[in-house]
């Protein structure tokens, strides 16, 4: 080859090279100007008929979602157990509100009124000084 061709071929291959970066500056241009919608990770906002898409509520950043729990209700309030059977002598009773390590279990888990979760803790203590139920766990 000539030394002319050889100096077109170098021109040529950097024209090249210049032109497939200033290419891929583009894309990244448009993709950082783009639309939300139309950049990835990012749900349209309207459907094709216009309508909104339902709103996702349970979506949380990182993966997360939130945990719904059913409202508890205290069951002497609601009739489902007579108020009257709490006593220091139903263990049976008195053994589901508290934990295998002998604590007595929080409202916010049994979810009786306070009401009656004071009654338990009395009945409880009684119990337990009269050495029907364990201070603690062995």
């Amino acid at each position: 080859m000539s030394e002319e061709q050889n100096i077109n071929v170098n021109v040529d291959l950097e024209d090249a090279s210049n032109a497939i970066d200033d290419l891929n500056k583009n894309m990244s241009d448009n993709k950082e100007n783009a639309p939300r919608e139309n950049r990835e990770g990012y749900a349209p906002r309207e459907n094709r008929d216009g309508t909104r898409p339902p709103m996702n509520r349970n979506f949380r950043p990182g993966g997360k979602k939130k945990s719904f729990f059913a409202k508890k209700v205290c069951k002497f309030t609601t009739g489902q157990m007579d108020p009257a059977t709490i006593d220091y002598k139903n263990i049976e009773l008195l053994k589901r509100f508290i934990m295998s390590s002998g604590k007595i279990v929080p409202r916010r888990i049994t979810g009786t009124c306070s009401k009656y979760q004071r009654v338990l803790a009395r009945e409880i203590k009684k119990a337990r000084i009269m050495a029907f139920l364990p201070f603690s766990a062995r």
